[in-house]
């Protein structure tokens, strides 16, 4: 009887054990599974966030090229600001800003232009209530202020804006049409 009380609670032992093993293997999959799942759920919503982000990063470019493709701001000859002036299809919206002192226009301006002395104090405020929308050709002198002034429209989101390279010297110098009072 003995040996069978053994055998019995031998099987009863290896119950025991299969059971508590089953149980921890249960468990340890439970766990591991909540941990992976955990885990793998972590990663796909880091990833979502990331992709997200790049979604929005490439419409915020394409939207920045798109008001890029818009807008111009260039340097340019005088050759080409005379035939800007004089073309039949120019823009009705066409602006000619003169930034030069009024000492400096007396000695001759472009026909039509307008003027906004760069050293005014109020030459900021002055520039901001302009039309963002016309289109501007910007000179003084030489070319710095102009350049100057081509920087600060764009800051201010102007539509277009032409800087006569060379300012008026240049323009001088290729016999170009001045008035002069």
């Amino acid at each position: 009887m003995e040996i069978i009380l053994r055998s019995e609670h031998s099987d009863w032992q290896r119950q025991c054990v299969v059971k508590n093993k089953l149980k921890m293997l249960i468990y340890y999959i439970k766990a591991r599974f909540c941990v992976h799942f955990s885990v793998v759920f972590t990663a796909f919503i880091t990833f979502c966030r990331g992709l997200i982000f790049l979604i929005g990063c490439y419409f915020s470019l394409f939207s920045t090229a798109l008001s890029a493709a818009e807008s111009q701001y260039l340097n340019i000859s005088d050759s080409f600001a005379t035939s800007l002036i004089t073309q039949s299809n120019v823009p009705s919206d066409l602006v000619i800003l003169d930034v030069r002192t009024l000492q400096e226009i007396d000695q001759g301006y472009i026909e039509g232009a307008q003027q906004l002395d760069f050293y005014n104090p109020a030459f900021t405020q002055n520039i901001a209530r302009l039309d963002r929308e016309k289109t501007y050709l910007v000179y003084c002198r030489s070319g710095a202020r102009s350049a100057k002034t081509l920087t600060l429209m764009k800051m201010l989101k102007f539509k277009k804006v032409y800087n006569l390279q060379g300012g008026l010297l240049q323009w001088d110098q290729n016999q170009r049409p001045l008035v002069v009072n």
